[in-house]
């Protein structure tokens, strides 16, 4: 099974407001009109044995819920 900590991780690099590189825009947007509603993270081991984890998120960038679910590939 993938490990709760690289989760974690991923997560918070998806959750990242500060502005990318060159680029300008940041990973996480927070607005009213326009921002990030979701982040999802999947992690596969190499058992085959995974998690698609996904987070949603309110206009103001506050947690609405999550819905995780585990798989194994291919299927046994």
């Amino acid at each position: 099974m993938a490990s709760d900590a690289i989760e974690a991780d991923l997560f918070d690099v998806l959750r990242n407001e500060n502005l990318l590189d060159d680029g300008g825009i940041p990973i996480f947007i927070r607005s009213a009109s326009y921002g990030t509603r979701c982040s999802t993270v999947v992690l596969v081991g190499h058992d085959g044995y995974g998690r698609i984890e996904e987070r949603r998120f309110g206009p103001d960038g506050e947690p609405t819920g999550s819905t995780g679910l585990e798989f194994h590939w291919p299927q046994p």
